[in-house]
Order: C-alpha cells, then sequence, then structure tokens
C-alpha cells in the first residue's frame, strides 16, 4: 500500500488513513480505484474464506454473511450460495450518508456519486441477486423483509445437510475448502450457507441486522 500510494497514507501508528487513501484511490484523475482493489481484494477474500471455514466447523448449521459493497465487483460471488441485495432510492443514500457522517447534503451527495461510480448499477446487482430487500421504506418494513430473507436462509441451512458425496464439477463453498495451491479439497459436507450481503444501500444509523 506504502509503495503505490506513499507514506502519506498511514497514521502514526502505522494504521491505514482511509479518508486520505480513498481520497488519493477516487480522486485521482484517472482514478485508481482498480489499483487499491488489486491490492486489498486477494487479502480480504483470502481471510474471508478462512473466517467461514472456521465458522463452518464450528457450527455445521449456521449462516455466515459477508457484508461488502463490491461482492460482484470483485468476484467474490462465486464463493458464495447466495447473494442479497439491499436497495433504496438515490436521495435516499444521500440523506442517510450526510446523517451518519455529519455533513451537508453536497458533500454526501459527491460521496455517493464517487462510491456509486466504482460499483454496479443497481439493475445489474438485482438481476445478480437470489434476494432483494427494499430498504427505501419505514425501518419495520425493512426488518421484515431481513427476517423473511433469514428464515429461508435458516431452513435450507438446516435441510441440506446430505450424506453424498459430490463430485468435483459440482463442488461449492459448502463442500470443499480452497488449499494454498487453489486445488479443491474435500471435506465432509455440512449445511453451512455462505451468504452475500451486498450492504451498499444497508441503512445508516439504525442498521437493520440479521439476529442470528
Amino acid at each position: 500500500m506504502v509503495r503505490r500510494f506513499g507514506a502519506g497514507v498511514l497514521n502514526p501508528d502505522g494504521s491505514v488513513h482511509r479518508a486520505r487513501l480513498a481520497e488519493l484511490a477516487f480522486g485521482s484523475k484517472p482514478s485508481r480505484v482498480q489499483e487499491l482493489n488489486q491490492i486489498v481484494h486477494p487479502a480480504v477474500i483470502g481471510q474471508q474464506q478462512e473466517w467461514m471455514e472456521q465458522l463452518s466447523r464450528r457450527d455445521p448449521h449456521g449462516v455466515a454473511m459477508v457484508e461488502a459493497a463490491l461482492i460482484l465487483e470483485a468476484g467474490m460471488a462465486e464463493n458464495l450460495d447466495h447473494l442479497v441485495v439491499v436497495t433504496c432510492h438515490p436521495e435516499q443514500r444521500i440523506d442517510r450518508l450526510a446523517r451518519r457522517l455529519k455533513v451537508d447534503e453536497e458533500t454526501a451527495a459527491a460521496e455517493v456519486s464517487r462510491r456509486m461510480a466504482a460499483q454496479l448499477p443497481d439493475e445489474e446487482k438485482v438481476k445478480a441477486a437470489d434476494y432483494v430487500i427494499d430498504n427505501s421504506g419505514s425501518l419495520d418494513e425493512t426488518r421484515r423483509q431481513v427476517q423473511e430473507v433469514y428464515a429461508k436462509l435458516r431452513r435450507e441451512a438446516n435441510c441440506s445437510l446430505s450424506p453424498r458425496v459430490p463430485d468435483d464439477a459440482k463442488l461449492r463453498g459448502r463442500d470443499a475448502l480452497r488449499t494454498a495451491g487453489g486445488t479443491p479439497a474435500l471435506r465432509k459436507p455440512v449445511s453451512r450457507e455462505v451468504v452475500g450481503f451486498h450492504g451498499s444501500a444497508v441503512r445508516y444509523g439504525d442498521r437493520v441486522e440479521f439476529q442470528v
């Protein structure tokens, strides 16, 4: 990170200054977002896979959820069993971000525009989704949708145990782990569901979360 973006992206304690890094990546002409993604995404995906494997061993009936704004763009969807896309109206994104960051609407609008430029259009996300949660209504309505989706995922996780060992062509996230060399390695099938939670429109401040 420092080699590509300079020592200025670090805080005095050595941690990443996220705002400064975002300004360099998103604000540069041309944009350096892809350069940043090439650094960050492999490490994030590797840690994500390790975390999911730990969860599956601890709770074979569990539902693991990954909340991220760039699941499709980063190619993470292929490691997930389902994709949940959360949507809301563009003006709501601006209003909610302004309240979250305590900034004026003009600043929030610029930030939303910058973030959305790095993402696929909502229409493409919805096409790829297994479930869509409309987050444009009341908090109670959003909560109801979340509970319905989670109930379906729990039912599928509890019903998907099978003594069958799949062939290599049918290996999925719950049936295989990737070795260091990237080769599929069979393990005892479990019913853990891996779900991508595409949260680019997650409500800020009064966020709705899955109650596991």
